[in-house]
């Protein structure tokens, strides 16, 4: 497929890029991270030590949807975001009846790199951006927000198939929020899905977010902050949500999202924290999430 890309973009130069054409060019392939669940494949293509583009693929052509909707996603984040933050859609083909798509390379330090408080007041503002283009106009009322969790521990309790305690302690926390939810609504926000401190660059300054292929799969306001702040932060239990409480609390007022909805996003973010990862729930897992579960149904968020 190298030889076949090379070609490819070689013979596409001058649409593609504003650079002098190269002789040849150099790639590199990327660690698998979590994209082993999805059995993706990435590649920096270099030009002179400098990388231009990034290719995705997938190892068995049965996955080639996981490409071409990534890739469809990647066009519909562009057509909000046209601050340079994000990686530009080039192509999507086939080799071999096996489907590859190429984008923006993407250049900067990821964000774990930084631990300054200006750096994540950086973030935060492009953050607070990206969310106000993502609100929807719509809304999920109380019974519609009930139905919504109870859908989505059935595809937990399906998928995991978790041992009767785990069973119990879900549906416990299950029932105490539909007695708190009564009369709330809370506006649809796409989220990026993946919003871990590892996909946020920072290059001359400037934001960059790369790794869009679940932009939009997840419309719960919140969800991509949890995701951000629990990594960023490295606290194993929901004390993270206390220690942001400001930034928190700040993106509730944002999106007018009552404070008695805490508990509840909380709780669907470790769901499909779980959902959007793990093909499997192993002892550790298990152990992990009835903690994070005990906490939560005991806590005053």
């Amino acid at each position: 497929m190298v030889e076949y890309l090379e070609n490819l973009i070689l013979d596409n130069w001058d649409r593609w890029s504003n650079s002098t054409k190269p002789i040849n060019l150099d790639f590199l392939k990327t660690h698998a991270g979590q994209a082993t669940r999805n059995k993706k494949v990435g590649f920096f293509v270099f030009n002179q030590d400098k990388p231009l583009i990034f290719v995705k693929t997938i190892r068995e052509n049965i996955y080639n949807s996981v490409i071409e909707d990534g890739f469809e996603r990647l066009k519909s984040i562009n057509n909000h975001l046209k601050d340079g933050s994000v990686p530009r859609p080039i192509y999507c083909g086939y080799y071999q009846n096996t489907a590859f798509s190429l984008e923006d390379a993407i250049g900067g330090k990821q964000f774990h790199s930084f631990k300054k408080p200006e750096d994540l007041e950086r973030f935060l503002k492009w953050f607070f951006k990206f969310q106000q283009l993502m609100k929807q106009n719509k809304e999920r009322k109380g019974d519609q927000l009930i139905d919504y969790l109870k859908d989505l521990v059935h595809k937990f309790t399906s998928l995991y198939d978790p041992e009767e305690d785990l069973k119990a302690l879900i549906q416990k926390n299950v029932g105490d929020l539909e007695k708190e939810i009564g009369s709330l609504s809370l506006s649809l926000v796409s989220q990026h899905g993946d919003l871990t401190p590892d996909n946020v660059l920072i290059d001359n300054n400037q934001i960059k977010v790369i790794d869009w292929d679940n932009f939009e799969k997840i419309n719960l306001p919140l969800f991509d902050l949890l995701v951000f702040l629990q990594r960023w932060s490295a606290i194993r239990d929901i004390s993270f949500v206390r220690e942001y409480d400001n930034i928190i609390k700040k993106y509730l007022d944002e999106f007018s999202i009552d404070k008695k909805a805490l508990k509840l996003l909380v709780f669907c973010y470790y769901l499909l924290d779980f959902l959007r990862k793990k093909e499997i729930l192993t002892g550790y897992d298990k152990e992990y999430f009835t903690e994070r579960l005990k906490e939560i149904k005991n806590s005053n968020l």
